[in-house]
């Protein structure tokens, strides 16, 4: 594995490491939403919701007097 890593020069490892950073860092911001109470939050939204059945509409003929 080191030999491997000689291969490269200075400005690529860091270039590599900074990489390898953001997509750490992006991986653990998506954990931290998902596991998170906004994610629960969007979980719970996109659940069917329950509608009240319609009412009947109600005429003034319809109307007690």
């Amino acid at each position: 594995m080191i030999e491997f890593l000689r291969t490269f020069s200075d400005d690529q490892l860091a270039i590599g490491g900074c990489v390898l950073a953001l997509l750490a860092g992006g991986l653990l911001a998506q954990l931290a939403y998902a596991l998170g109470p906004e994610g629960r939050k969007h979980r719970q939204s996109r659940s069917a919701r329950i509608l009240p059945a319609p009412q009947p509409l109600r005429h003034a003929e319809d109307r007690a007097a």
